[in-house]
């Protein structure tokens, strides 16, 4: 039997430092460019998971040794508890807010995407 660890704050730092990376490739260059008047090209993919990441990456570093046990039924399980899942559409949902910010500051710039 695979024992299953809890993600540490060393995790967390990961998440953040992954997702600061990512942030700079599709948010800040595009904005950069589009300050400049230059081509724009944008990925709300990546911008949704790059904030995703941020965000996910902050709640590791301030819960991360309960972060297991917070959002799962049971220890050994992947089934999410309705906490779990609360967690995982908030963070999803911040970073759809976060895509839709920067898609609006982009048309208020003059690009429609």
């Amino acid at each position: 039997m695979i024992r299953r660890r809890n993600p540490s704050r060393s995790d967390g730092v990961v998440f953040v430092v992954l997702g600061l990376v990512l942030s700079k490739f599709s948010i800040l260059d595009p904005i950069m460019a589009a300050q400049a008047h230059g081509e724009v090209v944008i990925a709300k993919w990546w911008i949704m998971m790059s904030s995703y990441f941020v965000y996910y990456g902050i709640f590791l570093m301030i819960w991360a040794p309960t972060a297991g046990h917070l959002m799962k039924l049971q220890p050994d399980t992947n089934k999410l508890d309705r906490k779990g899942l609360a967690i995982i559409l908030l963070l999803s949902g911040l970073g759809l807010g976060s895509s839709l910010l920067v898609e609006n500051y982009l048309n208020s710039l003059g690009y429609k995407f």
